[in-house]
């Protein structure tokens, strides 16, 4: 049975088109993606708040919790 988790995060920015704000989202995606998670939909608010939403498929409960405690 494939288990699925998506988690979202808001970010709060500078805005959009300064380099400090293209860091700090590719900061953020690199960080999600080394803990496991896929990047599957962002969501453009206004210039300073940006939505993604990450999917981390067949997920292991022991490796969730592990990395769930990681990202604290």
């Amino acid at each position: 049975m494939k288990k699925y988790e998506y988690k979202t995060v808001n970010l709060f920015l500078t805005p959009m088109d300064s380099e400090v704000s293209q860091f700090e989202i590719d900061k953020k995606c690199n960080e999600m993606g080394q803990a496991g998670w896929e990047l599957v939909r962002f969501e453009i608010y206004n210039e300073m708040h940006i939505m993604l939403i990450f999917l981390m498929k067949n997920l292991n409960y022991f490796y969730f919790y592990q990395q769930l405690f990681f990202l604290l």
